[in-house]
């Protein structure tokens, strides 16, 4: 079943600022509002709240498909998602919205992509359990000591967590690579979501 999601839901800044406020109970000289100098400013709460609201609504949208026709094994039935939404946010929270989903992207939709964002898709897409910066190197076209400076920032190895992946320096030539964090299940448990093997397409 095709479950087709072509935009993305956003509450106004000001709601999530007074959101954020509120949930602190913080004044408006305190906190995240009184840190910003304008309402586009970055501020920790007040993105996390705009963010959450975004994805939940991508989650409640690919519900309304087959997410809750369960089978007697707990499996929820197949679908693709075709999602049209922030790229780097969507493939950041794609593991937690959608455990065991197969994402792919639409070719062309990374053209002027941050080296970022060019990494996180890539890392996405790849069924390897290691990405030697190597090959990252010919994926994005660029020598990865040209960027890596760029592209490992504090938010970026935040969501190479969230994404399941983790950044190990090697000694002498062999550079660096990407490795994939071991998934820690209980046993018995079975993800519904992981078990419908969904593939998704961020356009």
């Amino acid at each position: 079943m095709l479950c087709s999601s072509s935009m993305s839901f956003f509450v106004p800044r000001r709601i999530a600022v007074a959101t954020t406020q509120g949930y602190r109970g913080h004044k408006v000289n305190e906190g995240d509002l009184g840190s910003m100098r304008t309402l586009n400013s970055k501020a920790r709460g007040v993105d996390s709240i705009a963010d959450g609201h975004a994805l939940r609504w991508t989650k409640q949208l690919a519900l309304r498909g087959r997410a809750r026709v369960y089978d007697e094994n707990g499996a929820c039935g197949k679908q693709r998602l075709v999602v049209g939404s922030d790229l780097k946010r969507f493939m950041t929270s794609a593991p937690t919205l959608f455990p065991g989903a197969q994402i792919r992207t639409v070719e062309g939709c990374l053209d002027g992509a941050t080296w970022i964002t060019q990494t996180l898709e890539l890392l996405s897409k790849t069924q390897d359990r290691v990405l030697p910066t190597k090959a990252l190197s010919r994926h994005i076209g660029k020598p990865w000591r040209a960027v890596s400076r760029n592209v490992l920032t504090e938010e970026f190895m935040s969501n190479l967590t969230a994404l399941g992946w983790r950044y190990v320096a090697l000694k002498g030539r062999g550079g660096a690579q990407f490795e994939r964090i071991p998934l820690i299940q209980p046993q018995g448990v079975r993800s519904g979501i992981a078990a419908a093997e969904q593939s998704f397409a961020s356009l």
